[in-house]
């Protein structure tokens, strides 16, 4: 495969932002998750091939990016593929969705 990865399209896992948010309230993991959720998002709107710091983008942009319903989806299955050392390509095994 030519793609990097290879994630669902399913939406059969939804999170509530906001209840994911309050449910973590106090974890260090999602200090400043939607802020840094939100300049991940912008970044990847504006440049996709490229990974910058979203620092260019004004509190105007942040506050107009709109995430639907306030959902994230998760996913239980994650294929990585990559290049081996002798130039074949593979494909790692499935990285799967960890519950509590």
């Amino acid at each position: 495969p030519e793609d990097h990865h290879h994630i669902s399209h399913s939406r059969n896992f939804p999170s509530n932002i906001p209840y994911f948010l309050h449910e973590n309230e106090g974890d260090p993991a999602v200090k400043n998750f939607l802020p840094k959720l939100k300049g991940h998002l912008l970044s990847w709107l504006a440049h996709p091939d490229w990974s910058g710091n979203g620092n260019e983008f004004t509190s105007d942009n942040y506050s107009k990016l709109l995430i639907k319903n306030d959902r994230l989806y998760h996913h239980k299955v994650l294929r990585v593929n990559y290049t081996t050392y002798d130039v074949c390509r593979g494909q790692a095994l499935e990285i799967q969705n960890v519950t509590k």
